[in-house]
């Protein structure tokens, strides 16, 4: 047989259609090579055709290859990149990244607890004005009463028109165009001096402070946010609408 014809003979089932139109007689030896070449070549371009869609154009079949071997290509560039991190990570020395991480996780956990101090110094803070403005506004006040004075200080907090801490509320100060001078929120904000809160009256305070700061009871009086002696008549008092009486106290909302 011809080297030009044993080169054409790929695959068994070429030869197996060569020998079929030999043994019939339909053709000789050449002629069964040239036509088994036909029909591969047939359909290698009828599966070129049908990833091109039919249409044949040079284009579209380059584009249909491309994005067929899309994946692979890029599974093989992912691979290679993490086999040369790998590499790159097994010939480095490790000791000075190991030297960074340490430091950093250290830096982390200082600044986390930094700021977790920061937060329960805030919080205390916080309590501390909390109690003071019951304590100085309604010791000796029915509990009742002294828990609605510390909702009104939540409740200006949590309003938005009033300071962001419950501090910023306790001394916040607003100018009053009748006295011509800035005047405290809380009438006991404006002296110089103040007594030591201390006893029973103070742990009381504090109590009910922690109690309405963390929400643990429901609200004595829902949306209170002003409230005067009941010997006072104040002007602000009349646009108001009045919730409650308790003890020396009127609240309004």
């Amino acid at each position: 047989m011809p080297k030009s014809y044993s080169r054409l003979l790929i695959n068994s089932q070429e030869r197996h259609e060569i020998l079929l139109l030999v043994g019939s007689g339909a053709c000789n030896l050449e002629k069964a090579v040239y036509s088994a070449e036909y029909s591969r070549v047939n359909r290698v371009r009828g599966g070129i055709l049908r990833l091109s869609g039919s249409t044949g154009r040079p284009e579209d079949i380059f584009l249909r290859l491309f994005y067929a071997d899309l994946p692979s290509r890029l599974s093989w560039a992912v691979s290679r990149w993490w086999y040369g991190m790998r590499a790159s990570w097994h010939a480095r020395d490790k000791e000075p990244w190991v030297f960074a991480l340490v430091l950093g996780s250290i830096g982390a956990i200082f600044v986390f607890a930094l700021q977790a101090v920061y937060a329960r110094q805030d919080e205390r803070r916080n309590l501390a004005c909390l109690a003071r403005n019951v304590y100085f506004e309604a010791r000796g006040e029915p509990v009742a009463g002294q828990y609605a004075v510390a909702e009104v200080t939540m409740n200006r907090k949590a309003s938005g028109r009033y300071s962001g801490t419950v501090c910023g509320v306790v001394y916040q100060k607003n100018w009053d165009p009748l006295r011509k001078r800035y005047v405290g929120a809380f009438s006991w904000t404006e002296f110089d001096t103040l007594p030591t809160p201390t006893g029973e009256d103070w742990l009381r305070a504090w109590e009910v402070a922690e109690a309405v700061y963390y929400e643990r009871e429901a609200p004595v009086l829902e949306g209170a946010m002003f409230f005067h002696a009941t010997y006072m008549k104040p002007d602000w008092a009349r646009g108001k609408r009045p919730l409650a009486r308790i003890g020396g106290h009127v609240f309004y909302k």
